[in-house]
């Protein structure tokens, strides 16, 4: 997590709840859009990145992904 936070511009952490099936997770997203998934055992950690490298963090359930993400996929192709 912390490379990928130290080599993008603007990354921001979207968190996704945990679920019956899914444990808790979050979407880091660069500013360009290019994002990878991570599992957390907790939040905790999460938090100290964000205040460390004063990013933001938003819960995917209230604000939704950023179009970036699939604008970024799409560009792959």
């Amino acid at each position: 997590m912390k490379a990928f936070i130290k080599s993008r511009p603007g990354v921001e952490a979207y968190v996704e709840p945990r679920t019956l099936d899914q444990p808790l997770s979050v979407a880091l997203v660069a500013a360009d859009g290019e994002w990878l998934r991570f599992t957390l055992p907790e939040d905790r950690y999460l938090r100290k990145l964000s205040a460390k490298y004063r990013m933001a963090i938003y819960d995917v359930a209230r604000m939704g992904y950023p179009k970036r993400m699939k604008e970024y996929r799409r560009g792959q192709d």
